[in-house]
């Protein structure tokens, strides 16, 4: 599991382990999966911020979470 999704997986909410991600309970997880992709769209702005004058974008955001 890439580790920077890892770790904001897990300041949503969810817990995870073996590369899995689980809720802490068997109640509906809408409200970790929102908090999962605001945490995701505020780092690809922070990363968008920091590229602005440096090059393109998307590859810093590629590159920052581990896509290939």
């Amino acid at each position: 599991m890439n580790q920077r999704i890892k770790k904001l997986a897990e300041e949503a909410g969810f817990l995870t382990e073996d590369g899995n991600f689980y809720a802490d309970s068997f109640d509906a997880i809408n409200d970790e999966v929102e908090a999962f992709a605001e945490l995701i769209i505020k780092e690809c702005g922070k990363v968008a911020d920091n590229s602005v004058d440096h090059g393109i974008p998307s590859a810093y955001i590629d590159k920052h979470f581990g896509v290939e």
